[in-house]
């Protein structure tokens, strides 16, 4: 539960008139210094009220609130299969953890708010972690391992880890001692947060037998390392530390829902740092060693973040929550300084918006970060003064009830300093609109499918077991699945996203399938079949306004051998596949992209059938 603090003093006060008078004036004296450098600085105290303001209008809203949230975040650690696990991990991350926990309780702190931390898994006071030991040695794996990792995990611990359903960080300890003090660091090292109503995300990070919140203060200590983005560092050891614990606690950001941040303007003092922002997450506590600057949260991260599940500990699902809210936002420019405001029709209700904003040539982690009340369903957030050419727009739409949608724009500052929209879209679609749409349009070919597939995904059935299906043909778009991974988005059946209406439907060739497995490459889908079937067929293909020249392979494994590859499929190609599956007990489909990136490669699976 989060609730707002009274000030310090006022628990000091029943003591404070029991001292004598002259003890009371150094007493106020040292009183002030203490409550000056723990509370919000004079900069801030407009974002401390609307962030207490906000916090107070939540506690109401989800006073009589029936559904309590008891989610925590789950800890795997991952080593290689030749190796075990680094040197006193267990201690040395328990309390590295509760640390990065408390740095978040501060940042709260610091708004008047009060959290209990990050809610790990626990055992007593300890954190749970699950050691999982790979199928390969610890070489094998790298920075883009990850999803080969995900998928061993799950498999290993018969899905009690679920990357689709909740919260799991997994810390990999595959860091190559080269010699004393000499590291090489070669492990996946991201941060991925689910949609807007998944309450899910992943989290991977690094080990190695320095990391050590009680290694902070080591700088006297000399160390060099390697990584996927270092070639070598020479640094101390203190250093090592607040680039790697400020690492864990930055992409712990993002498995939370945090963007790349750098802060508001006059938020940050001289010897701060956005953690979300450029170079932020290497400054961790850099105070304890006498580095400059330390890391810190900013107000809007704060302002989203006191409304996450895991931290108020509720969660609550609106009767409206089955499309995006409405936003008219127009742009101004008044008393020198520009203007987004905006009127919210509430498809959920909000408690606040935030903004990032940057030059559209400008890397996102230097995005400035704004954030207002909804109040009345109207919104204003004064942007400051910004000088003409191109802004990325990132403006996310806080729910009462926990969940958050966005939208992106593209705006151009003209000469005259007016702001036109050069372009404009959210990341969901307005889910009951667009099948009103369709059912009011008799015309629409495959109409009554396009329906049913709408159906299906504001209300989701249970997928069919297919240890206990009896029939000898089983759609596998239908089925269970032991593990699924994608590239973009969120595994699906029947559909591809809902980004938009034209990456929903399964359009193929300009045919229309109501079957199918959304495979945005990368992708791996794995099913449990226990031997008891003789044939899958499928086609395999890309979506529909592709462009030219991306490229994806698809393949179908048994039992870990191949058994099918495609040639490289690009736009307006489809495969038409039948492999032989007899004693398989476990079959993976997966896509992989041929190219320099995944950008754009929307593969799918269309009709996937097995039979005995």
């Amino acid at each position: 539960m989060i609730i707002a603090l009274r000030p310090y003093a006022y628990y000091a006060f029943g003591a404070y008139k029991q001292i004598p008078a002259i003890q009371k004036l150094l007493l106020l004296f040292i009183l002030s210094g203490l409550l000056g450098s723990c509370s919000p600085k004079i900069a801030d105290k407009p974002r401390a009220q609307i962030i207490q303001n906000g916090n107070r209008h939540l506690a109401d809203y989800h006073r009589d609130s029936s559904r309590k949230s008891d989610q925590v975040i789950r800890v795997v650690y991952f080593y290689g299969a030749d190796g075990e696990p680094l040197p006193d991990w267990e201690a040395r991350l328990n309390r590295t953890l509760n640390d990065v926990s408390g740095f978040y309780q501060q940042q709260f702190l610091k708004y008047g708010i009060r959290i209990n931390g990050i809610p790990f898994e626990r055992k007593g006071a300890n954190i749970v972690f699950h050691p999982i030991k790979g199928k390969h040695p610890a070489q094998h794996y790298q920075m883009n391992s990850w999803m080969e990792m995900q998928k061993e995990i799950v498999l290993s611990t018969g899905g009690d880890i679920n990357f689709e359903t909740g919260y799991v960080l997994v810390i990999c300890a595959l860091t190559d001692k080269l010699g004393p003090f000499k590291y090489n660091i070669h492990s996946p090292y991201y941060g991925h947060w689910g949609n807007y109503l998944s309450n899910r995300g992943d989290c991977w990070v690094s080990d190695c037998e320095m990391l050590d919140v009680k290694q902070l203060t080591n700088a006297q200590q000399n160390m060099q390392f390697f990584e996927s983005m270092v070639t070598l560092r020479n640094t101390t050891v203190a250093e090592f530390n607040s680039w790697y614990i400020g690492g864990i606690a930055h992409e712990m950001g993002h498995m939370l829902g945090l963007m790349h941040d750098f802060g508001g303007d006059n938020e940050l003092r001289p010897d701060q740092i956005s953690l979300m922002g450029e170079f932020g997450s290497r400054h961790y506590k850099d105070y304890l060693w006498n580095g400059k600057p330390s890391s810190t949260l900013s107000a809007a991260a704060v302002f989203q973040l006191m409304n996450h599940p895991l931290f108020r500990k509720q969660f609550k699902i609106e009767t409206q929550d089955t499309g995006t809210t409405e936003v008219t936002n127009n742009y101004e420019f008044r008393d020198s300084r520009h203007h987004i405001s905006g009127s919210v029709t509430l498809g959920r209700p909000l408690y606040g918006v935030s903004v990032l904003m940057r030059p559209v040539n400008q890397s996102e982690y230097f995005s400035k970060s704004f954030m207002a009340p909804v109040t009345n369903q109207k919104f204003d957030i004064d942007l400051g003064f910004l000088p003409q050419g191109p802004y990325y727009i990132g403006l996310f739409l806080l729910s009462e009830s926990g969940t958050i949608n966005s939208m992106n724009e593209v705006i151009q500052v003209g000469n005259d300093y007016q702001i036109s929209k050069l372009f404009s879209g959210t990341h969901e679609i307005n889910l009951a609109k667009f099948r009103e749409g369709i059912w009011k349009d008799f015309a629409l070919k495959n109409r009554e499918e396009k329906l049913d597939i709408l159906k299906a995904i504001a209300t989701p059935v249970q997928p069919i077991d297919i240890d206990t299906f009896n029939a000898n043909r089983l759609e596998l778009a239908n089925a269970k699945w032991a593990f699924a991974q994608v590239g973009w988005g969120k595994p699906a059946r029947n559909y591809f996203s809902l980004e938009s209406p034209n990456t929903l439907f399964l359009d193929n060739g300009g045919e229309f399938f109501k079957t199918g497995i959304y495979a945005h490459a990368p992708s791996d889908y794995v099913f449990n079949l226990g031997g008891r079937w003789k044939k899958f067929t499928a086609a395999a293909g890309l979506r529909d306004g592709v462009p030219p020249g991306i490229g994806v392979r698809f393949m179908v494994w048994g039992d870990g051998k191949k058994l099918y590859e495609s040639g490289t499929l690009t736009t307006n190609q489809r495969e038409q596949i039948a492999v032989n599956i007899e004693n398989v007990k476990q079959l993976s489909l997966q896509a992989m992209y041929t190219g320099q990136d995944n950008s754009q490669a929307w593969s799918v699976w269309l009709n996937p059938v097995i039979e005995r």
